[in-house]
C-alpha cells in the first residue's frame, strides 16, 4: 500500500513513513516489507541530491487498515498542521513558525491555493495575534509561498511514478524478506493503529 496523503503542501517538507523502523521503533514502523517501500522513496529523492527525513506511522492516515493487517505499507507525506522549523526551511525553504499546509483541513483547501499561495488570514503569525501589523507579515509570508504547492506536487510525482513502476514491474518484491525472523517480529505487532486522521494537534 502506498499513501499519498498530501504531496502539495504550500510550506511543504518531503516526509517519508519511515517502514523499517530503523529511526522511530518498531511499534510505529510498517509491517515485514514496508522499509523496501521506504527505500524507494528515499533513494529517488537522494539520487537527485534532495533530502527527506522519516516519520512514523501514527495512525492518522489511510494506510491503517493496510498495516493493521500486515500488509506492506509505505509513502510520503508533505506535512500539514505541524509548524515548519528552522532546520526543514534549511533543507526546503520556506516559512519558519508556519504551518506545512495553512489550508489543511481549512475552507481554503482549494485547487487556489495549489496554484496561488494560502490566505494571509490562515497564517499562525495572524491567527495567533490578528493586529494590522501581523496581518501586514502575514501577507507577506503567504506572497513568499506562492506556487510553492505546484513545486510540492512536482518533486513529488517522480518519487511515486518510481515507486509504483518499480512496484509494478516487480514479481514478487517482498519474497526474500518474508521467511527471516526479522519479518515476523515486525508481523506480529505489540500493537495496532486506531484511526486518528481527523483529529488536529493543537497548535
Amino acid at each position: 500500500m502506498i499513501d499519498t496523503d498530501m504531496i502539495a503542501s504550500p510550506n511543504f517538507a518531503r516526509l517519508v513513513y519511515d517502514g523499517d523502523g530503523s529511526t522511530f521503533g518498531q511499534d510505529v514502523s510498517g509491517p515485514a516489507g514496508s522499509g523496501l517501500i521506504e527505500k524507494q522513496f528515499v533513494d529517488y529523492w537522494s539520487k537527485r541530491g534532495m533530502v527527506s527525513e522519516p516519520i512514523p506511522f501514527d495512525g492518522r492516515s489511510d494506510y491503517v487498515g493496510f498495516v493493521n493487517r500486515g500488509i506492506p505499507s509505505g509513502g510520503v507525506f508533505a506535512g500539514a498542521e505541524a509548524p515548519k522549523t528552522a532546520a526543514q526551511v534549511a533543507r526546503y525553504g520556506g516559512v519558519q513558525g508556519e504551518q506545512l499546509d495553512p489550508c489543511y483541513h481549512e475552507a481554503c483547501d482549494t485547487y487556489a491555493t495549489v496554484t496561488g499561495q494560502p490566505p494571509a488570514e490562515t497564517m499562525n503569525v495572524y491567527e495567533n495575534d490578528p493586529t494590522p501589523a501581523n496581518l501586514a507579515l502575514a501577507q507577506q509570508q503567504a506572497d513568499s509561498l506562492r506556487g510553492n504547492a505546484l513545486r510540492s506536487l512536482e518533486q513529488f510525482k517522480g518519487t511515486l511514478a518510481h515507486a509504483t513502476w518499480y512496484f509494478a514491474r516487480s514479481k514478487n518484491a517482498f519474497a526474500s524478506k518474508a521467511s527471516s525472523a526479522k519479518a515476523k517480529k515486525q508481523t506480529k505487532r505489540s500493537a495496532r493503529f486506531k484511526y486518528r486522521g481527523h483529529q488536529r494537534i493543537a497548535r
